[in-house]
Order: C-alpha cells, then structure tokens, then sequence
C-alpha cells in the first residue's frame, strides 16, 4: 500500500506540473524539507549519540556503526537485503526504495507523454513479476526479492498507472466492490502467509499491489461522494494518522522493539503459557501501547521537526493553475 500510494501521489504530482518552468527544483525541493530532517535527526541520533551512549555502559555490543554510509545514502536496501540489516534500522529499506525511484521516476515522466508514461509502468509491473519469478526458480535468497528495487519497483509503477488512468479521465470502476480488495489484504495479514514463501515473493506482492491500487483507484474516483468507503476515509482519526504517517513510520520500530523485550521479559518472570488469558492481555496491552506511543512520538515530531520544514515548501511552489487540479485530486488523503 505505501509503494503504490506513494506512486500514484507522486506520479499525478509530476502528470499536473509538467509544464511548470521549476518541475525538477519543486519537486525535489519539497521531497527534501519533507523527508529528510526527521530521516536524518534519526540516524544522528542513533548512530552519533545512542551508539556511543550504549557501548559507554556496556550496552549493545553487537551493534555497530560499520554500514552506516549505506544509510546516510539511501541504499541500505542492497545492504540489509544482501543479509546485513541493522535491527532498530531495518524499517528504512522501503524508504530506500522510494528515494530511489524518486531519481529516475520524474526524468521518465517528463519526457514521456502520459500514455507513454502508462505503457511504461505497465512495463515494468509486468517485468518486475517475470523477474522475482526467475530470480525465485534460480533460489535466490528470500530478502534480495524482497528489499532489492529492481523485485519491489512495480508496486509504485502500479501506482503511476493508476495516475495515468485517472489523468486520463477513465471513468469510475465497474466493480464497485473496494470490500474485496480490503479482505484479500486482511486475508494476508489474518491468515499470515509467510512472506517468505514461493507465492508471495511472485504473485503475492503482485496481487497486493494490484489491491491495493484499486483501492486508491477507487478513492480517487469517488471521491466527494457519499458512499461507504468513501465516508471511513473521510475519518477525522484516519486523516490525522495520514497527516502524522511519516512520523509513524520512523518511529515506530525501536518503540516496537523496545516494548517487544520488556513485555518478554515480563512473560519470562510470571511463566504465562500462550494459550491462557494473562499471556494474551499481555500481548494485545504491548501492541496497544506500542500504538499510542508510536502516535505520541509522531505528534512530537511533528510539532517540534517536520511542520517547521514542511513550510518552507511554500518557497517552492508549481504553478498555480496546475497545483490547483492536483489539490483538488488528491483532497481524499487529507495531508
């Protein structure tokens, strides 16, 4: 869902201000304010403050600052795919990816006509597909078709298509059915299967991706109306979680995997067994606290890092008459 809605947000970006005589210094400009001030405090503070603190007091280790480069560059994709993943970084792989498909994506838009630029992220959807198919039958180890760009760049191509599409005006979707593509998602997450496995290194990723374009496609036109699906997104709770996502996203994990030990701990000291009722509170009360201090650290980093950057993108505006139909289309993701 990332992959592709990141796609479709920055493909109708680069469709809406393709004549605009600042297209390339725009939109890097404000992809910069926007991700790179949380992104980089971050790695300060893990690599040149935390780091340092905890082998101080004879904490951590095991961990290391050796591959750091790999991250200040955004490409530690390639690095934790090819086996050597940092625990409390390992997140940023998908990030990896984006930025990435950032360098390459808005050349091909600009000098592609839309339907070139459709025929194109059809191209590589499929080509991506026929690719992990190979690589897989070739017993390629499962993290290098999952984190390496060249597996996972179709997603954000399915997302440019559904750009296109909604560029070119195709009309509302005939199946009218998003529930179906929200219980193929919850299908995979509910009956977990393996991310490892045959399947969903091929079509697995495929068919989420195919999902979850729907879904935006859906969103997308729809959007105003009255109907059901519509209305949940409209959600004054889901909004702010749009709003505050990427502050989510970076965040999350060491509060996840700090948790994840303390709530071990706690299972190791009163011997719960799985199967009782106090193992299970436990469990669901460490997911429930991971969740609102996930969202508590987003909100501060909000307020105290990204709001005073995002700003500055006023600096660095599209063309007015062009920015307008690409505000007006992409109003259902709130921020």
């Amino acid at each position: 869902m990332f992959f592709v809605l990141s796609g479709f947000l920055i493909t109708s970006i680069l469709l809406n201000t393709k004549g605009s005589s600042s297209y390339f210094s725009s939109f890097y400009f404000r992809r910069m304010v926007r991700i790179f001030p949380l992104y980089f405090s971050f790695l300060f503070a893990y690599f040149c403050i935390m780091l340092p603190l905890a082998h101080h007091f004879g904490q951590g280790e095991e961990f290391t600052s050796a591959g750091q480069s790999w991250y200040w560059l955004y490409l530690q994709n390639w690095r934790s795919g090819a086996g050597h993943d940092v625990l409390w970084l390992s997140h940023f792989w998908s990030l990896a990816v984006e930025e990435q498909f950032y360098l390459v994506w808005p050349f091909l838009v600009f000098l592609l006509s839309r339907r070139a630029v459709g025929y194109c992220s059809a191209l590589t959807i499929v080509g991506c597909l026929l690719l992990r198919v190979m690589f897989v039958r070739h017993h390629a180890p499962p993290e290098v078709i999952h984190r390496f760009t060249v597996f996972r760049i179709d997603s954000l191509a399915m997302g440019g298509l559904v750009a296109v599409l909604v560029e070119c005006g195709i009309p509302h979707p005939r199946i009218q059915y998003p529930a179906l593509s929200c219980v193929l998602l919850m299908g995979i997450a509910l009956y977990r299967i393996p991310l490892h496995s045959v399947e969903m290194l091929t079509v697995g990723f495929t068919g989420v991706a195919i999902a979850s374009a729907y879904l935006v496609f859906y969103a997308v036109t729809s959007s105003g109306s009255s109907d059901a699906f519509c209305c949940v997104l409209r959600n004054g709770l889901l909004r702010r979680l749009g709003k505050y996502s990427y502050g989510i996203y970076v965040l999350h994990l060491p509060i996840v995997r700090w948790l994840a030990i303390e709530r071990d701990a706690i299972l190791n000291l009163t011997h719960y067994q799985p199967d009782t009722l106090a193992y299970r509170v436990i469990i669901w009360l460490t997911i429930a606290i991971g969740c609102v201090a996930s969202y508590g650290a987003a909100l501060l980093s909000w307020y105290l890092v990204e709001e005073r950057f995002v700003r500055l993108k006023a600096k660095f505006g599209y063309d007015t008459s062009k920015a307008k139909s690409v505000q007006e289309q992409l109003q259902f993701v709130g921020s």
